[in-house]
């Protein structure tokens, strides 16, 4: 991954965390993102202001409590996320054709199982 975003500047961690802002129906918090990630407070906000300082995102007062800040995408934000995808569509799409439709939905069903293991053992 990091090669795919290193021309942009940002890491691999950092271009997950934009990820997970856009793919949000909510206001995005940094505890948000210090729970989404199991990270602590000191590396979310390290990265984050590296985001900030790169203009992938702003973060904006909230009406009410000035400490609070909303993470708002840029579109250079967006833009980044939809070239990381597009290279994302075409790696799989190179990875599935060395594979039958069967042996991918195996692989598919084998990912997701192993995912769920992890997420109810807590990691």
């Amino acid at each position: 991954m990091d090669n795919v975003v290193s021309p942009y500047g940002v890491s691999g961690a950092q271009s997950r965390i934009l990820r997970y802002i856009r793919d949000q129906k909510k206001p995005i918090y940094q505890k948000d993102i210090e729970r989404a990630f199991c990270q602590r407070r000191s590396s979310v906000s390290e990265m984050v202001k590296g985001l900030e300082k790169q203009g992938f995102l702003i973060r904006e007062s909230v009406e009410g409590d000035a400490r609070l800040k909303k993470m708002v995408l840029t579109p250079k934000a967006l833009e980044l996320i939809d070239s990381v995808k597009k290279v994302m569509d075409d790696n799989e799409a190179l990875l599935h054709s060395a594979l039958s439709e069967a042996e991918f939905e195996t692989f598919v069903d084998c990912c997701y199982k192993m995912r769920l293991k992890i997420e109810e053992s807590g990691y």
